[in-house]
């Protein structure tokens, strides 16, 4: 028990106060004495009013007692209905018919009788509610966001949940009653994780669609946001359908308005969607609207409804210079060398060792970058996009040419490819070096696995853009079969994947224990892309593989991939000194986009200034205000918000000394936001995701093996806190009128007055 003071005068006066009635009361004691009053009456009188006036003076002091108890109570519950606009209907809407459900399953008794429910309803927040109070609940919210209601739910129950003991610990089991048409930006499940949310989800009644006409919806399209001049672009699309089984369907790519891809499809009786991909190799640089569309084949049907999807890619210009540092003359550089030279697309330079110290430079007549010498330090390589390591030991290296490799890929973006051999292990023990391969090395990974050894794409690495192939034209057979090439001598065999690294190339184990040996494997390291190849005897696959009319083999198809795919995002030795990007690459209008630009090494100075705007679709400049970052000074960061729907360019130019010093741009798009509507039909499949994803169940009102609480709710014993304000509860003054009244009646019984 705890007792707190919330005096309603100041102390000071309370104390005057105090010592005005105890004068007061010893005039008074020596007035009954003088009026031959019993000294006994005179004591008890005394007394009563002294406990009188020490009861004002706690009245004054107003303290209020906190106390805890132990209780046991339901497990908690909280059941979020969603009364969103897409909710309503025609009576009865589709929220009385869910509630009618969930009423008449018996769902709503057995959640009171197994948990302490808590009801919230929720559109855009989350609002808690009683439940006689949901029959009357309108389903008018304008917009469906489901991670802010989640964070605003979370915020009441822990304001709630204070003063019992158990607080808010582990995951807080939640039933969302939804359409799952969800409208907010962030990925609720990864909202829910960090909440501690556990969500069974419920379906809500469906509707069906206004009209009964066919459709075909373009759900999503997945496109890089910039790419290589020369490399081919790849667009994957998620197509949906109802009521369009059967009908020929043909997508088109659109560049600029010209088609520049097409393909044809149909879907298969109950299949509710499907995955397409359409490839475009850029011609030329700059930024490019590119426009997906389905359409009928032939007119197969007039009424078939369609949405075109619209994107922006932007195709970076120049060229990429590559470094290749090698130690050993192996035929894998030799060929890999004839790639690079034979490609206009990039700049080669190769340092091969031919004794301690001493390195034979290989170079294009017309490089880009010249050296004089094998390279010392960072601002050499800083000239480099892409740098390969071959069968090095960095233990000979200057000794700040591993950190700043390190750095390079960290910091400033660069990829660096590494392709095994025996001194795999000694490169490994070079802290820098290590942190940055994809696959942990072991001293065994330097000793080769003996061949021969089929090596085939996995089935991520099958879906990359490593292992990507031009279509064929009809009547040609596939340039390449990835399933089918030249086995490999050897392999460098690492001991496992590092978390989030991807393995794209796999074999299987010789010695016939049924496991896969990870051959090719990449992962982002902070901004830079890492690959590891696990075998210098990649280049049978030039020497023994089929190739195409042209004289391409899956040799130069792979490489010519591999270096587009890890060629940065910016290109090196430009003079650009300004990372300028947004948080994601598509927004819906009304949405928030936020901005940062990040100024590197000793531009960063005071003198720098950093000015930027925003070209919006209809061509208007709208500028941005660019402020420091309180927590990183070198970060810039303002955010606008996209009004209406089109393509968008921001433009940040750092000054200096009123001379541009560099420029830079980055694109986004802006789609329009959906509107709620009672015709929507129930996603279930975003119902799913977000009971799997949070560890939960989707929960059938006919079904109460689905329901919460089908396992065991036993009782949870906690304490809570209680709070009594003894002068809000009028304890304290009807105590002090109690005393004063009872010094009165004894006064005018015996005659004192």
């Amino acid at each position: 028990m705890a007792v707190k003071f919330m005096p309603i005068l100041p102390v000071w006066i309370i104390v005057l106060v105090a010592a005005a009635l105890v004068a007061t009361l010893a005039y008074g004691s020596v007035i009954l004495m003088r009026k031959q009053v019993p000294a006994r009456w005179v004591s008890y009188l005394g007394a009563l009013r002294l406990a009188a006036v020490g009861l004002l003076l706690i009245c004054l002091l107003r303290p209020i007692v906190s106390y805890t108890i132990d209780v046991t109570r339901s497990p908690d519950l909280v059941v979020l209905v969603d009364t969103s606009a897409s909710m309503a209907g025609d009576e009865p809407t589709r929220l009385a018919q869910t509630l009618e459900q969930i009423d008449q399953s018996g769902l709503a008794d057995s959640l009171k009788e197994k948990f302490d429910v808590q009801w919230y309803v929720f559109d855009q927040e989350a609002r808690r509610v009683q439940s006689r109070a949901l029959a009357r609940t309108q389903a008018d919210g304008s917009r469906t966001d489901l991670a802010e209601s989640l964070r605003s739910t979370w915020s009441d129950v822990q304001q709630r949940a204070w003063g019992t003991s158990s607080g808010i610990t582990g995951a807080v089991s939640m039933l969302l009653i939804t359409d799952g048409n969800d409208q907010g930006s962030e990925d609720v499940v990864a909202v829910a994780r960090k909440l501690g949310f556990t969500i069974d989800t419920l379906a809500a009644a469906d509707v069906p669609p206004a009209k009964p006409s066919s459709e075909v919806h373009i759900t999503d399209v997945h496109g890089p946001r910039r790419v290589m001049l020369g490399s081919q672009c790849r667009f994957r699309m998620i197509v949906s359908q109802e009521g369009a089984a059967g009908v020929p369907l043909v997508v088109r790519l659109s560049e600029e308005g010209q088609n520049v891809a097409t393909g044809e499809f149909s879907f298969e009786p109950g299949e509710p969607e499907r995955q397409l991909e359409l490839s475009h190799r850029p011609s030329s640089s700059g930024a490019k609207h590119y426009t997906v569309e389905i359409t009928p084949v032939d007119g197969a049907s007039a009424s078939l409804a369609s949405r075109p999807f619209e994107l922006t890619v932007n195709v970076l210009p120049g060229v990429s210079n590559v470094l290749i540092l090698e130690d050993n003359w192996r035929w894998e550089f030799r060929y890999l060398r004839r790639v690079l030279q034979d490609d206009p697309s990039f700049s080669f330079t190769a340092f091969l060792a031919r004794g301690p110290g001493t390195y034979m430079q290989f170079a294009e007549p017309k490089r880009l970058v010249k050296l004089g010498g094998f390279p010392q330090s960072r601002a050499e390589l800083e000239w480099f996009d892409i740098l390969v390591l071959g069968d090095v030991e960095p233990q000979h290296w200057p000794p700040s040419l591993a950190p700043a490799i390190n750095h390079l890929v960290v910091k400033q973006g660069k990829s660096l490819v590494v392709i095994a051999g025996p001194n795999l292990a000694r490169m490994a023990q070079l802290a820098p070096i290590e942190a940055l391969l994809p696959v942990v090395i072991t001293p065994e990974s330097a000793v080769p696995v003996p061949g021969p050894i089929a090596v085939t794409p996995s089935p991520e690495g099958a879906a990359s853009s490593l292992f990507f192939l031009p279509e064929s034209e009809e009547g040609r057979a596939a340039p390449v079969d990835w399933n089918d090439l030249p086995a490999m001598d050897q392999i460098y065999v690492p001991q496992r994947k590092k978390p989030a690294a991807t393995v794209l190339a796999e074999a299987d184990d010789p010695s016939g224990v049924g496991r896969k040996l990870i051959v090719m494997a990449e992962h982002t390291v902070g901004r830079g892309r890492v690959l590891y190849v696990g075998t210098d005897t990649l280049w049978k696959w030039q020497m023994l593989g089929r190739a195409d009319e042209a004289g391409n083999t899956a040799y130069r198809y792979f490489w010519q991939q591999a270096l587009r795919a890890m060629t940065p995002t910016r290109a090196a030795g430009r003079g650009v000194d300004i990372w300028l990007e947004t948080d994601r690459s598509r927004y819906r209008s009304g949405e928030t986009v936020r901005v940062s630009a990040e100024i590197e090494g000793a531009t960063a100075a005071e003198e720098q200034k950093i000015e930027g705007h925003t070209i919006l679709p209809d061509g208007r400049k709208v500028p941005l205000t660019l402020l420091a970052d309180p927590v990183a000074p070198h970060v810039l960061r303002d955010e606008l918000i996209a009004p209406s729907r089109g393509h968008y360019q921001i433009t940040a130019t750092m000054l200096s000394e009123g001379k541009t010093v560099s420029e830079v741009r980055t694109t986004f798009d802006v789609d329009d936001a959906p509107a709620e509507t009672s015709r929507v039909r129930v996603d279930k499949a975003m119902l799913q995701y977000i009971a799997s994803g949070t560890g939960g169940q989707v929960v059938d009102p006919a079904d109460p093996r689905t329901w919460p609480g089908r396992e065991s709710t036993d009782q949870i014993a906690t304490s809570e806190l209680r709070t009594v304000d003894l002068w809000s509860s009028f304890l304290l003054p009807v105590g002090l009128v109690l005393l004063l009244g009872f010094d009165w009646l004894v006064r005018l019984l015996r005659g004192f007055v």
